[in-house]
């Protein structure tokens, strides 16, 4: 077994716990990303009168449905 000082089994803790929180932030991150999975359409809190109010976005139509902008 290794002899270590108490500094250096600090600064092992602090690594431990630097990555687990860096790991934990990232798993977090992809999971906050991917909840709308489904085909549906995407709901903005944009208000819209008509169909030209919502903006423009690649690969969408957006629609105005309800008051509020849609994207399909």
């Amino acid at each position: 077994m290794f002899i270590t000082s108490k500094g250096e089994k600090m600064t092992q803790i602090l690594m431990f716990s630097y990555a687990l929180i860096v790991f934990l932030s990232l798993f977090l991150l992809v999971i906050g990303t991917s909840t709308n999975t489904s085909d549906g359409p995407i709901k903005t809190g944009l208000v819209c009168i008509t169909d030209k109010d919502c903006p423009i976005k690649t690969y969408y139509i957006s629609r105005c449905i309800e008051n509020l902008c849609e994207f399909h």
